[in-house]
């Protein structure tokens, strides 16, 4: 574990971390090309990283976001703000709700305050994420133990490391109704969220020589009433996300070693029907 190692740092440090995986698994052609060419940032993205700040390194939220009054950058005064903010790095938060209805729309600024107090007033929540029993966004870097023939480097980035309780916690940002069990329980599945507990649990094991008590996933909504869903995995969940990434792994080691990173098959094939097809009214 290293706490404290700056962004920067980590994001050019070596190893296969989940979000590559994730890509890796779609095709090894997708991962090399998203691994050259990240994507930018979006407003979604920058209301989540402020959210995620405020609630796990409040000190530091006023020294990497700024709020804008300017609705919009037409003049040539709010452009020459703009400019200014982003020279120094800062990432802008709007202060004008997009469809001028604050309540039904709050501004990002206001959005990401709303869903940081809302964990904050949660019971089970506020526990979990408390300041002084978490040490927050802890890179983890280990040697896969898994795939001994490879013994590849990964990585990982906790949201949370809840020393008091011995848990991995992560804090995911999620549409309205989301973080509902059954809705949920779907974007574990299409997500791959069960691969990031597998993964990062192991991570952890081979960096405190210790099995983490749980993984914890909190789910807060992005809109109001601003809901928030607390889930543990099963175990098979866990070991089939297990299987996932070693399966991952593996292919990266083949294309690391032949060199070629392959994309779609290029045969001709019949496609198998999936189970929610066959049950498509017809009338």
């Amino acid at each position: 574990m290293h706490p404290g190692m700056p962004e920067d740092e980590y994001r050019k440090a070596p190893g296969a971390n989940k979000s590559f995986l994730d890509d890796l698994a779609v095709s090894p052609a997708l991962a090399q090309w998203r691994r050259k060419h990240p994507d930018p940032q979006t407003d979604a993205m920058a209301v989540g990283s402020a959210f995620h700040c405020l609630v796990l390194e409040p000190e530091e939220f006023d020294k990497r976001f700024v709020r804008s009054e300017y609705p919009s950058y037409q003049s040539k005064e709010a452009r020459a703000w703009r400019d200014a903010q982003e020279d120094k790095g800062l990432t802008i938060l709007r202060s004008h709700s997009p469809t001028d209805d604050p309540i039904a729309n709050p501004s990002q600024w206001d959005r990401a305050h709303a869903m940081a107090a809302a964990v904050r007033a949660h019971p089970t929540a506020s526990i979990l994420l408390e300041p002084t029993s978490i040490i927050p966004e802890v890179p983890v870097f280990w040697i896969d133990q898994f795939c001994p023939e490879y013994r590849r480097l990964c990585k990982a980035k906790l949201d949370a490391w809840n020393h008091a309780h011995q848990v991995i916690v992560d804090l995911k940002k999620v549409p309205v109704g989301s973080a509902a069990e059954s809705a949920f329980a779907r974007k574990i599945h299409d997500y791959r969220y069960h691969v990031q507990a597998a993964f990062y649990t192991d991570g952890v094991r081979e960096a405190i020589h210790e099995w983490p008590r749980a993984f914890v996933f909190v789910a807060v909504e992005e809109e109001p009433p601003y809901q928030i869903g607390i889930y543990t995995l099963p175990r098979e969940w866990i070991e089939q996300g297990r299987r996932q990434y070693i399966r991952d792994l593996a292919v990266l080691s083949q294309c690391m070693d032949s060199g070629e990173w392959p994309s779609y098959s290029a045969d001709i094939r019949e496609l198998g029907m999936p189970g929610y097809a066959k049950f498509v009214p017809i009338s």
